[in-house]
């Protein structure tokens, strides 16, 4: 991959990595310095800070705010059951749920879900939360709706200089609670595509 295709995410991954797994922000902050990417981007340590805070590959190590950040490989996206599970026995909402988060990653996105569903909803047996590769509330999409936005059921981001940006959002309904989910899909700024 040559450098100007490589994400934000991809050049942090290879700097931790680099330094043996784990780093603090200051060594990352060292080992890019050089990259070209920071010759384009005059925020790049603020933009590095970001990306170790919102992906889910990146847990930051004990003590709180020590500033240290270690690379976890992403589980790998688990290949569908022979057999699928009898309607009446799954949840509905959540294997579409994780149907559209798997469609969005092999796709290439980012994937995100809420916190809530993450933990208690599953695809074909396995947590959503281990589909998901967005880990942030997403103030960086908006600061004045990112609690509404982050209650939408499943956004595809993609990623540039400035951070990452939803490309496409999905609500899962099968109740009456359509217009609840179109006011969320509605408060995403208008700034995106």
């Amino acid at each position: 991959m040559m450098a100007d295709e490589l994400t934000w995410k991809d050049i942090v991954r290879d700097a931790i990595i680099e330094l043996g797994g784990s780093a603090h922000l200051r060594q990352i902050n060292e080992k890019i310095a050089g990259h070209p990417r920071t010759k384009t981007n005059p925020t790049w340590k603020d933009t590095i800070r970001r990306v170790v805070r919102q992906y889910s590959i990146f847990e930051p190590v004990p003590p709180h705010r020590s500033g240290i950040y270690r690379y976890v490989a992403p589980p790998p996206i688990p290949e569908p059951l022979p057999e699928p599970k009898p309607v009446e026995a799954a949840d509905p909402h959540g294997e579409i749920q994780g149907m559209m988060l798997r469609l969005g990653h092999l796709y290439g996105y980012e994937v995100f879900a809420p916190s809530n569903d993450r933990t208690t909803r599953q695809f074909q047996g396995v947590p959503l939360s281990s589909l998901t590769t967005v880990s942030t509330d997403l103030r960086e999409v908006s600061t004045r709706n990112h609690r509404e936005i982050a209650r939408i059921d499943v956004v595809w981001f993609g990623e540039d200089d400035d951070g990452i940006f939803p490309c496409y959002a999905y609500e899962v309904e099968h109740t009456t609670k359509v217009r609840d989910s179109l006011s969320r899909l509605l408060k995403i700024p208008a700034r995106y595509p």
